[in-house]
């Protein structure tokens, strides 16, 4: 679980040098994008230099993202696509023992592949963000509440098996379930608005 005060890319959008946050990134993210690339067929070194190389690169551009001028979305789908790029570049170059099928390159070097992997980093950044809210909501409702709502709510137990673990009528439980969710969907607006899409 990340810190409940913001996801892995907030810390660093706010301070790209924190090695911490990098590293944290580095171990949420280099996994994803190591998949991605051997589902695109890479070898298993290939795509440990591809991983390498748009780490590289997104670590590099967080220096350079700034918020108020555009959107992360747009931003993350830049720099995949210019490490894409740049890692057919890699892979064409003389010397280089990696797999040169030709068929790997153009898979990497097109458009819908540099979006394909924008999209599953985005898509693990939503959950990094859905966590990070779970944590601030419990931080904001007591133990017991939580307690409630991750029966309910995320282990879809049924609501008179809580109630009988906490010597609660059914409504109780709702009740507690709802404003439990309430909290959370403040918090999850609050990061919309720390960081919008």
């Amino acid at each position: 679980m990340e810190s409940p005060t913001g996801t892995t890319l907030f810390v660093l959008l706010d301070n790209p040098s924190d090695q911490q946050a990098w590293r944290r990134f580095v171990d949420r993210y280099g996994p994803l994008i190591y998949a991605w690339c051997r589902r695109r067929g890479l070898q298993d070194a290939d795509a440990e230099d591809a991983t390498q190389e748009v780490l590289r690169r997104l670590q590099t551009g967080l220096s350079t993202f700034d918020r108020e001028k555009g959107r992360f979305r747009a931003w993350l789908y830049r720099v995949t696509g210019n490490a894409c790029k740049d890692l057919v570049n890699l892979l064409k170059r003389p010397g280089y023992t990696g797999s040169g099928d030709s068929n790997v390159l153009a898979q990497l070097g097109n458009v819908e592949a540099s979006n394909d992997l924008a999209e599953h980093i985005e898509k693990e950044h939503q959950r990094e963000r859905l966590e990070v809210a779970m944590a601030r909501t419990q931080l904001r409702v007591s133990p017991r509440d939580w307690k409630i709502f991750h029966a309910l709510a995320l282990e879809k137990r049924s609501a008179e098996d809580v109630a009988a673990e906490h010597g609660l009528r059914v409504g109780s439980v709702y009740a507690v379930r709802s404003q439990v969710k309430e909290v959370l969907n403040d918090e999850i607006q609050r990061l919309n608005e720390l960081f919008p899409e």
